[in-house]
């Protein structure tokens, strides 16, 4: 797809009729005739390396994609056991006993987790690998764990830090009476998302506040993966379809099975090229794409990679001064970063290396920040099917054990646990 034609399409990307809330008539040739010449360039071009990427995958993306459609089908006649409690728009709690088998040893801890999900998660995504690391350190399993859902909202993925304002103004409301200290946890984009929100809660509600950051991509000066850049082109052309779609047609139906496989089959091998396609991840995205609007599901998680493509350098060394600066202003924050050693989806040296400048140039006490490198892990750190996490719960127990002692310190800890 030629540059003046991608900058015209994601511009329609976020503009178009399929966003506005208004009743349409059924779509007549000349809408489909428009659709088709608006994808006569890009249109082939995209789908030839779609084809590509299917032909090109490696034993285990088909047996993960194999096995998220085996799992879409069985979840039709066998309903399993649903570990997550809405409490507001786009915000979950995971039921406590759903981490372990029994009771939790001891009182809760004054801990409330958020965890951010990566580009092209849902919002099931944290959960198998929460439950492994429970059972590695079980008294993460005192603290209170929520899922921040990514936002359907098209206009949200216009930059990054226009996601992170509304990820900010989705989850303040939720969280502005939660008495207790508040830990981010996000993963690839969303772990940017957690470093830019992590002040919020500080200067609104003056307490402690801890993150950790997991494969958060600092750089983009380098050569993205060819899944990530083929189907970020994909993007435009998925928007072009749901303009159409929005408007009743007997195409619909089709249209709409045709985009459920083709989800099912991107996702497939994106969870098997990250070794992320355990049993149970695969089981929940076999539930969710069943359960959700087919064509939201498929937009929302192509804008995730076309958000990546787009961000620009400057624009993340502009974030990563400003976390910087507002990391060295407020007393009651700590970050915590890690990368994988094996990431072959950002460079974990060079972004290390720029968080480390950053905060070096801008007099961050080091009892504020920690840069970690995690062995035999790839860019799904937390989610991997066969790792060893036993490194990642230490460092996680780590950030929660401080956040702990962050509420005791301040008088309230008493007044906020409660009974295991």
């Amino acid at each position: 797809m030629s540059p003046g034609l991608y900058k015209r399409a994601s511009v329609d990307l976020y503009e178009g009729p399929y966003w506005r809330s208004v009743s349409a008539p059924p779509p007549s040739l000349r809408d489909w005739f428009a659709a088709l010449w608006a994808l006569r360039l890009g249109g082939p071009r995209a789908l030839w390396t779609l084809l590509r990427l299917w032909a090109g995958r490696s034993t285990r993306q088909r047996q993960a994609a194999a096995a998220l459609h085996r799992e879409r089908t069985r979840h039709r006649r066998q309903p399993r056991q649903e570990p997550l409690r809405q409490l507001a728009p786009l915000l979950f709690e995971v039921d406590a006993g759903w981490l372990t088998p029994g009771p939790a040893d001891g009182p809760r801890l004054a801990v409330t987790v958020v965890h951010l999900l990566g580009s092209g998660e849902i919002r099931y995504s944290p959960l198998s690998g929460l439950r492994r690391l429970c059972a590695e350190q079980p008294e993460l399993a005192r603290c209170r764990h929520l899922v921040a859902d990514t936002t359907h909202e098209a206009g949200a993925f216009l930059g990054a830090d226009e996601f992170s304002i509304r990820m900010g103004h989705t989850l303040a409301p939720a969280l502005a009476d939660c008495p207790d200290t508040l830990v981010f946890a996000g993963l690839s984009c969303r772990a940017r998302t957690a470093l830019e929100l992590r002040t919020r809660p500080v200067s609104e509600h003056d307490r402690p506040v801890e993150v950790l950051a997991c494969a958060a991509p600092l750089r983009c000066d380098y050569a993205l993966p060819d899944t990530v850049r083929t189907l970020a082109a994909l993007a435009p052309h998925m928007n072009l379809m749901a303009t159409v779609m929005a408007r009743p047609s007997p195409l619909n139906p089709l249209l709409r099975s045709w985009l459920r496989r083709l989800f099912v089959m991107n996702t497939g091998i994106v969870l098997g090229e990250l070794a992320m396609h355990t049993p149970q991840a695969l089981a929940w995205f076999g539930r969710y794409t069943e359960d959700e609007p087919t064509i939201d599901i498929c937009l929302r998680a192509l804008r995730e990679l076309d958000l990546l493509v787009r961000v620009s350098d400057a624009e993340l060394r502009h974030m990563v001064a400003g976390v910087a600066a507002r990391a060295a202003e407020a007393e009651g924050v700590r970050m915590t970063a890690c990368w994988g050693e094996d990431d072959a989806w950002v460079p974990p040296e060079r972004c290390a290396a720029r968080m480390g400048d950053a905060v070096a140039r801008q007099g961050v006490p080091e009892a504020r920040y920690r840069i970690a490198s995690l062995a035999a892990s790839n860019h799904g750190i937390g989610r991997q099917r066969d790792a060893d996490y036993g490194a990642l719960a230490e460092l996680f127990m780590e950030v929660c054990a401080r956040a702990a002692a962050a509420d005791l310190a301040t008088g309230e800890g008493s007044a906020h646990a409660t009974g295991g």
